[in-house]
């Protein structure tokens, strides 16, 4: 007699810690029927053979005193009958390819909502300020020697997206592409935060200072002061009704130049 275990959902990898698992038996103990298969995450010994065989995929037993041992296959054979075996076994393969479909469907969002909060409340903001900030700056000098980049919200967009697709039912090949996907957004993750660093480099004062002394040439610019984070342009304008030069400036707020701890993030994307 053989009690058949259809749902799909449940899969045993942890036969030696199901309830009235017993691992070792005495001599003369009759196994009453087989129960369901299982599929250990780690090598267990069969209870019924002398050599206690190391296995993997096996069966657990009922015995007379209603506890249960493992099974290895060729001892569950002699116990059961081959057919019999052979069904629980094939149960057992449909419940691994299932509980291996579910793994890579749940990996296809693993890490994502952490990597976007980290994102959102340390980094966007940083990389936004950035480009505001050499937006401000190319309005005044158009030729100044420097990009933007938008690495980091380009891949939190990606990143959203496979976390929406994650939470419905996906076919193999969506789950494919969406770790395609994944890959992709997390390396433009890695790209974004490197661009960070080289971006922040520009905003070193003594690099500006030299930057602005070559342009200033160029513009209307008289002075050009720094204030802790900073930038005042200054410069005079003749007013024809005064008869005069009149005072003014400009200022630009620069980026906060620390980034926070990247240890986390770099973990996650890993």
């Amino acid at each position: 007699m053989v009690r058949r275990h259809d749902d799909d959902d449940f899969l045993i990898t942890q036969p030696d810690k199901q309830p009235g698992v017993v691992l070792e038996l005495p001599p003369g103990i009759r196994p009453m029927m087989l129960l369901e298969g299982y599929m250990s995450d780690y090598p267990v010994h069969c209870a019924f053979c002398r050599q206690r065989q190391l296995h993997r995929k096996g069966i657990l037993v009922l015995l007379e005193d209603a506890s249960k041992a493992m099974c290895g296959h060729c001892c569950a054979e002699e116990i059961g009958g081959k057919a019999t075996v052979a069904s629980i076994e094939r149960s057992v393969d449909r419940m691994v390819a299932v509980s291996e479909k579910k793994r890579r469907s749940a990996s296809v969002a693993a890490g994502l909502p952490e990597i976007l909060k980290l994102l959102d409340a340390d980094f966007l903001p940083i990389e936004r300020a950035i480009n505001d900030t050499i937006d401000k700056l190319r309005g005044m000098f158009p030729d100044l020697p420097s990009e933007t980049s938008s690495q980091l919200a380009i891949a939190r967009g990606g990143l959203v997206s496979i976390v929406k697709n994650a939470a419905k039912p996906m076919k193999d090949k969506t789950v494919e592409e969406m770790l395609r996907r994944r890959r992709l957004a997390l390396s433009a993750v890695s790209i974004g935060l490197d661009n960070l660093d080289d971006a922040l480099a520009f905003f070193v004062e003594e690099n500006l200072r030299n930057i602005f002394k070559d342009l200033r040439r160029r513009t209307k610019y008289d002075r050009i002061r720094f204030d802790g984070g900073i930038v005042r342009f200054e410069w005079h304008e003749w007013n024809p009704d005064a008869g005069e030069y009149e005072d003014f400036y400009n200022e630009v707020t620069l980026p906060r130049m620390e980034i926070p701890d990247r240890t986390l993030i770099r973990r996650l994307i890993a």
